[in-house]
């Protein structure tokens, strides 16, 4: 058996992901137990682990691997996280005593004492990770860690041996600085997010699959494969994301593409799932306005008095998909041509079906965005809402109308430009208003906990206050410096940027 393991070459992310395919057919089958639910939970954590271990974050940060501190840093981060591990813990409690069964309280050993002394595990969770990470950073201090090009830490402060007492404080400071922004601007918000997504798995698996087994097994296919070539294009793209922190003039670019990983986390969070009707349990937790979209179709169809009517209102509610998916996967599409250097120059038809798209997701929105604040849970927020069916004649032939002469437009190369740029700025008002409504009730929250704590807890106020000080200057200098970025490319700003 362990012969034909390693002739297979099963890692421990493919076990996870076996271990994860058969949690999904008994999901799908009916049959998943809380207790089957709360390792689903953990299982794509541990995923997320494998991930972020193999990112190699050591040379992202101080430019040579390093497993220990990758392990420490791992190790550290999910102790930080320990809440959403209590969260899911007393959930999960709460669903055996629910379900009312022995059957069902398999992992009652387990949820209890981490539920009844959640306080005392909290407290020795955050100090134990920031003491780690407090330890990785004092290696400047005491050991005089070299610093090596390419690396973050070159950009942010110098590369070699820190000479001075001065320096190697400094440098110790900004490398707590650097592992406390990863954790609080990427990997605190991913555990949060799978926290959401587990239950659309779907979603979750394909990601996971596509990074463990895919890019890890495409090569030895052959070059001529079309796995491999996803492959290589992919490894290519992840060295040049990761360069973007090692060169100070592309730092602001590589920072911005962390912000637009935020739309698309969305994707899988609402979207998908409002996409594929599935029943989600963390909207119950957000309340009303969260029903698919074939429910409130067939609800709208049925209100519907002819046929003409009927195509309207299908013809309203693909182009409300179509403009949602446009603005949540826009700023990725900007950021890509951005870092690639590429062309910023759109196909027509596609300017076209923007315009008409746009126009019916402002006259009969189907979607609206608002921002969610409700215990552990809190973000931007899709809701989805029935259409008004008195109107769809009338916003269907207005925005194929718009779309047509959008269409005709483009034909002239200026004009062409103009609809670019506005689509442009359209698309980052967007990304900006939901930057605002994603990070103002985090915020809220962080300030609310910050003062009711006070000065009873220092560990967790300055802890707070961290977040804040990191978190605050990421949203707000990250957008403007993309915006600036994508009005740059267009001449809109400052130089124009040659490629266009």
């Amino acid at each position: 058996m362990a012969d034909l393991i390693k002739r297979l070459d099963i890692g421990i992310a493919e076990l996870l992901l076996v271990f994860l395919i058969t949690l999904d057919v008994l999901e799908f089958l009916g049959r998943l137990s809380p207790d089957l639910d709360y390792i689903k939970k953990i299982v794509s954590w541990a995923c997320l682990g494998v991930l972020v271990y193999r990112a190699n974050l050591s040379e992202i940060f101080y430019g040579y691997k390093d497993k220990l501190v990758d392990g420490l840093l791992l190790t550290s981060y999910f102790l930080l996280v320990i809440n959403e591990v209590i969260a899911f813990s007393a959930e999960a409690l709460k669903s055996v005593a629910e379900a009312d069964g022995a059957q069902y309280a398999f992992l009652r050993w387990l949820y209890y004492p981490i539920v009844t002394y959640s306080g005392e595990l909290l407290t020795i969770s955050i100090y134990a990770g920031l003491g780690i990470l407090l330890l990785i950073s004092a290696f400047s201090l005491f050991m005089n860690v070299e610093v090596r090009e390419p690396s973050l830490l070159a950009v942010l402060h110098e590369k070699g041996q820190a000479l001075s007492v001065w320096k190697k404080i400094e440098r110790a400071v900004i490398s707590l600085g650097v592992l406390l922004f990863f954790f609080f601007a990427m990997f605190k918000l991913f555990v949060e997010w799978l926290g959401w997504a587990v239950d659309s798995s779907l979603t979750v698996f394909l990601i996971f699959f596509y990074v463990f087994v895919i890019i890890k097994h495409a090569k030895s296919l052959g070059t001529a494969t079309f796995a491999f070539r996803i492959a290589d294009a992919s490894e290519d793209f992840y060295r040049k994301a990761v360069g973007f922190f090692h060169d100070g003039k592309t730092l602001v670019l590589g920072v911005s593409g962390m912000l637009v990983l935020h739309l698309l986390t969305e994707l899988g969070v609402f979207v998908f799932p409002y996409l594929l009707g599935q029943e989600i349990s963390y909207f119950g937790e957000l309340g009303e306005g969260h029903a698919s979209l074939l429910l409130l179709l067939s609800g709208n169809l049925a209100s519907a008095s002819s046929l003409l009517m009927k195509s309207t209102i299908i013809i309203i509610y693909a182009l409300n998909v179509i403009a949602l998916l446009s603005l949540l996967i826009g700023p990725a599409v900007l950021w890509y041509l951005l870092a690639e250097q590429r062309k910023l120059d759109l196909p027509s038809s596609a300017l076209a079906i923007f315009a008409a798209a746009i126009t019916s997701f402002l006259l009969l929105p189907v979607f609206r965005l608002g921002s969610v604040l409700k215990d552990s849970i809190a973000g931007a927020d899709i809701q989805t809402q029935a259409i008004a069916v008195n109107f769809t004649l009338e916003t269907a032939l207005l925005s194929v109308a718009i779309g047509i002469v959008v269409l005709l437009c483009c034909m002239n190369g200026r004009i062409k430009h103009a609809i670019t740029a506005a689509a442009m700025i359209g698309i980052n008002v967007f990304f900006g208003y939901y930057l605002y409504l994603f990070a103002l009730p985090i915020v809220r929250h962080t300030i609310s906990s910050l003062i009711a704590l006070g000065i009873s807890k220092p560990i967790f106020s300055i802890f707070l206050a961290l977040s804040l000080a990191i978190l605050i200057p990421f949203y707000i200098c990250g957008f403007f410096a993309f915006a600036a970025q994508c009005f740059r490319k267009l001449g809109l700003w400052g130089q124009k940027d040659q490629a266009i």
